[in-house]
């Protein structure tokens, strides 16, 4: 994004998926705690951006930088949210031992291609082996995407709401649909045995605040159907979201409204200190595929994706 040519630098790499790239930034930017953004006018100006690679969408991706941008207090946030991915990082050599793997060594060319092999049928792959080998400086002028790199941020982004049980519970998913909206650079899907993925909402978020507005993303693959559930304000558990998908292909944002009571933490589903989950209902017929979960304690004031179900 520092690099405002579409044919140069990283430059290429930005305005070959900027929607995705931009999205992907300022999330980490938010999750690594960075409080300003000022990018180059191409990024947010369509007189000044390439043409044909400009697009509205990255208005999207700024404004949610703008929502949390400087929340750094749990109780002065406007909301909480969690952006679901997985990182394949190739320095990792308890994830990826060195003995089935090869040496964690940043030019292992074989080591790179061994790992990303494994996660190929969810759409891993490295499209710059030089780059993704490289040096961090280096690493950034690359061409195409690389879903591999060395010692880089290998799990969620997000501000206030963590995922537990990851691996047992979800499988990372790269490149997920139309590269043109915010959504499919990452997303995780359910897995068995619980079909479920199980969150934990900061409890001093939403102190003293019962109503709360949520979306969820989802890529709408097949014909199954998922649920949000929550723990309400009495304490029981309840379905928040009830969806059917309709297999468009395509990133939808679910919202709704509750009456939640985030302080306290139940086990729901089993999994101790649990207040938020997502589940697969019909396990016999497909995965269920995430992209991204928002809370927050005003109603929205701006769409994700091109397509909003609101729920009530």
């Amino acid at each position: 994004m520092s690099d405002s040519s579409p044919t140069s630098g990283p430059g290429v790499y930005f305005w070959q998926y900027p929607t995705w790239n931009l999205f992907s930034m300022v999330t980490w930017d938010l999750t690594f705690g960075l409080d300003m953004l000022n990018p180059n006018p191409q990024v947010w100006s369509q007189e000044l951006g390439p043409k044909g690679n400009w697009t509205p969408i990255l208005w999207r991706a700024f404004e949610h930088y703008h929502t949390y941008a400087g929340a750094k207090l749990a109780s002065e946030s406007p909301g909480a949210w969690i952006l679901l991915r997985d990182a394949l990082d190739h320095g990792d050599d308890n994830r990826f031992p060195n003995t089935t793997f090869g040496p964690a060594e940043l030019t292992n060319v074989d080591r790179v291609k061994s790992i990303v092999a494994q996660f190929a049928k969810q759409g891993a792959a490295v499209d710059d082996m030089a780059a993704a080998t490289a040096g961090r400086h280096k690493s950034r002028a690359r061409n195409g995407l690389n879903d591999a790199g060395f010692h880089i941020w290998p799990t969620n982004y997000g501000n206030f709401i963590t995922q537990l049980e990851v691996d047992n519970t979800s499988r990372g998913r790269w490149r997920v649909g139309d590269k043109h909206g915010l959504f499919g650079r990452f997303a995780r899907q359910t897995i068995g045995p619980n079909h479920t993925m199980f969150f934990m909402v900061d409890q001093e978020v939403f102190l003293n605040k019962l109503q709360v507005f949520v979306r969820v993303v989802y890529f709408d693959e097949g014909t199954g159907m998922w649920q949000l559930q929550y723990i309400d304000a009495s304490g029981v558990t309840r379905t928040a979201l009830n969806v059917k998908k309709t297999d468009t292909k395509k990133w939808i944002e679910a919202r709704t409204t509750i009456n939640a009571d985030f302080t306290k933490y139940q086990n729901l589903g089993g999994v101790q200190g649990t207040n938020l989950a997502l589940s697969n209902t019909d396990r016999e017929t497909d995965e269920d595929i995430f992209g991204f979960i928002e809370l927050q304690k005003k109603s929205f004031l701006y769409n994700l994706t091109d397509v909003v179900h609101i729920y009530k």
